[in-house]
């Protein structure tokens, strides 16, 4: 087994007479993101808890709580946490919402259907055509540029983000305009309600595009100058922190993306099914590919016929591994006779505490436990 060297992120802060802003954030890698760029001056509460599925959580009164106090909600976004787009506006009528998923410059890939066995990389890439970046993602042993990747991590296009921060001027914000038409509130930036569709064009309505963004590392580069800036607006006393944080971040991110593109080139392809298909945005950015997923990606329960397609899909895959995930019922496994060792792998990171050492030790645990699957 390949470990990585500890990724160790110094955090600017000083001490300030402003009021830090209070954020809530969803998700424990997006915690992870935001309280890297917090430093010390303050610790990020999060919705989803250990073990729980983001897909179809709930809310606690406590929770509620927390986000009608709110200054900065940051989330992935409605395609991933349906629950919580239905209540955002209600419970943080006064916080300013950045919604990860509207983010310009994203790499996205829209939903695989089950992973019914099509597998086609380059197919998916002909949908793609309006992503620049996607045509470099094609071949994945050319990421020379990847450790460097200066508009990830300086992003010129964030300059055109101040007001996901500010909400003063929505008449020059895409996203906004795309709201008004469908009747939102102008209030936030809250793009990527049911039915939206970004500046790429690009539907992030359930069914269209893939939410676990998280797991492409080069996204997280892109979201963290993003976040700095929504915090800067509410705090202009403390932005260069934030500023500084955000940099020093995407650099550790770079070079812990580097090691894991090291370690996953060359040699045979890792051999491995997933409990649910939310691994997408990790297996193209490295190069590899899942032989199936037993459930699809919002974790549902599949049906008989699905397992009895999986079944005789891997008669002959010869899979090394399965990754579970906490609350994963075994007789699934059971009922695909799967034949492969057992890996505990959370995209949400449950195994990690909360904080900025979450979303590099997650990285960390992906890359060697697919070491190990060959």
């Amino acid at each position: 087994m390949r470990f990585f060297p500890a990724v160790l992120v110094t955090s600017l802060s000083l001490p300030a007479a402003a009021e830090v802003p209070g954020v809530v954030t969803d998700i424990g890698p997006v915690q992870s993101l935001v309280a890297t760029v917090l430093g010390d001056l303050a610790t990020p509460d999060v919705l989803i808890e250990p073990g729980a599925s983001a897909h179809d959580a709930s809310l606690r009164p406590s929770q509620a709580r927390a986000l009608s106090g709110a200054d900065l909600v940051v989330w992935v976004g409605p395609g991933l946490t349906p629950f919580l787009s239905e209540r955002i506006d209600a419970l943080a009528p006064d916080a300013v919402h950045l919604d990860l998923s509207a983010v310009p410059g994203l790499t996205e890939w829209p939903l695989r259907d089950e992973l019914h066995g099509d597998h086609g990389h380059d197919d998916d890439h002909g949908d793609h055509d309006d992503h620049d970046d996607h045509a470099e993602h094609d071949d994945h042993d050319d990421h020379d540029d990847h450790a460097e990747h200066d508009d990830h991590a300086e992003h010129d296009d964030h300059d055109e983000h101040d007001d996901h921060a500010e909400h003063d001027d929505h008449d020059e914000h895409e996203h906004d305009e795309a709201h008004a038409e469908d009747g939102h509130d102008e209030e936030h930036a809250d793009a990527g309600e049911a039915g939206h569709t970004d500046a790429h064009g690009h539907d992030h309505s359930e069914g269209g595009v893939d939410p676990h963004l998280w797991l492409d590392p080069d996204n997280a580069r892109i979201w963290l100058p993003v976040i700095a800036a929504a915090l800067g607006e509410l705090d202009p006393e403390n932005a260069e922190i934030y500023s500084a944080n955000a940099e020093g971040a995407a650099l550790a991110i770079a070079v812990q993306t580097a090691a894991i593109e090291d370690s996953l080139s060359g040699g045979d392809q890792p051999r491995f099914i997933v409990a649910h298909d939310a691994y997408q945005y990790f297996e193209r950015r490295f190069g590899i590919e899942t032989l199936g997923a037993i459930a699809p990606y919002d974790a549902s329960a599949p049906s008989a016929a699905r397992l009895s397609e999986l079944r005789d899909q891997l008669v002959d895959a010869n899979a090394e591994c399965l990754f579970t995930e906490p609350g994963f019922d075994p007789g699934l496994a059971e009922a695909i006779e799967a034949d492969a060792m057992f890996h505990e792998v959370d995209p949400l990171g449950s195994a990690f505490d909360a904080g900025p050492g979450l979303y590099p030790a997650l990285l960390t645990l992906m890359a060697e436990t697919l070491s190990t699957c060959r």
